[in-house]
């Protein structure tokens, strides 16, 4: 059961991470550089994200790696915390700049990737 559960959480991810670079990247980035802000902060919104392509790359990895190696379920772990993390991050970050928990797609994704994860774990 572990095995299903880590390759739909590894699936769940890699779709994530294809929107993300896609969609984001027409939808999100491309207007972003367009902006009149100091180079250094577009720039570094430019990196953080694609830091967060990188990090959905890993997240994959270690969800994959578990279904195939089920001795490996340290790096579900360590996946799931990943993306329990996320979750945390983009409540804090709703409360914080008072922006509606909808309009963050990475509570709903990263919440089913967690559900997913815990349940590999417990399974």
């Amino acid at each position: 059961m572990a095995t299903i559960l880590f390759w739909a959480a590894g699936a769940v991810v890699t779709a994530t991470f294809f929107v993300h670079v896609v969609l984001g990247g027409r939808l999100f980035i491309g207007p972003f550089l367009q902006n009149d802000i100091p180079e250094s902060q577009k720039w570094m919104a430019y990196y953080a994200w694609h830091s967060a392509s990188v990090l959905f790359v890993f997240m994959a990895a270690g969800f994959v790696t578990a279904a195939l190696i089920p001795e490996r379920s340290d790096y579900a772990l360590i996946a799931t915390a990943l993306a329990a993390s996320l979750v945390a991050t983009a409540f804090f970050v709703c409360v914080r700049g008072d922006v509606a928990l909808s309009s963050f797609p990475a509570i709903p994704l990263f919440s089913v990737v967690t559900a997913l994860g815990v349940a590999g774990l417990l399974f």
